[in-house]
């Protein structure tokens, strides 16, 4: 792969990783030599690798949080979350211990269950009415009533021929 403005960017990141040949480094320089522009770009790439902290951290208990211990922000997402039935069974335990734990969050958990509106029950009585026809249905509807009318004559006709005719 050559190197190119639409691909500079993997090049840098293969460069601050140490994957790059020898080969790829010359190429590399080559490319900053004719576009001094990026060199300024490359630098912000090259900010130093942060280094993890020798030894290990000896307190991560104190890290731990519990479920009442819940920021006010992510407490509201969940309960939205569960208004919106999005929690698997342990999420939903969890939420039903932190609302029966907490009074405070009880209410606010109350407040936002009743922010749901359900629509009301409209019921239209002459709905079809509001249906547009197109033309091949009024045809069609047409047709039936003189089809129908001329069935209904026809037959009128066939009974009394054979009521008074014979």
């Amino acid at each position: 792969m050559k190197i190119d403005r639409t691909n500079y960017e993997i090049w840098f990141i293969d460069w601050m990783d140490g994957k790059l040949t020898s080969s790829q480094q010359e190429q590399l320089e080559l490319f900053l030599r004719q576009n001094p522009d990026l060199e300024e770009e490359l630098s912000e790439y090259s900010s130093p690798a942060p280094i993890p902290a020798s030894g290990a951290y000896g307190n991560k208990k104190a890290l731990l949080k519990s479920s009442t211990e819940l920021p006010l922000s992510q407490f509201e997402y969940l309960c939205a979350a569960w208004m919106e039935n999005d929690l698997d069974s342990g999420q939903r335990q969890e939420l039903e211990d932190i609302v029966h734990k907490n009074p405070d969050k009880a209410f606010i958990f109350g407040q936002m269950c009743r922010t749901r509106l359900t629509p009301e029950k409209v019921v239209y009585k002459r709905k079809k009415l509001l249906l547009k026809d197109t033309l091949f249905r009024k045809v069609i509807r047409l047709s039936e009533i003189g089809f129908g009318s001329a069935a209904a004559i026809a037959l009128v006709l066939v009974a009394w021929y054979f009521l008074h005719g014979s």
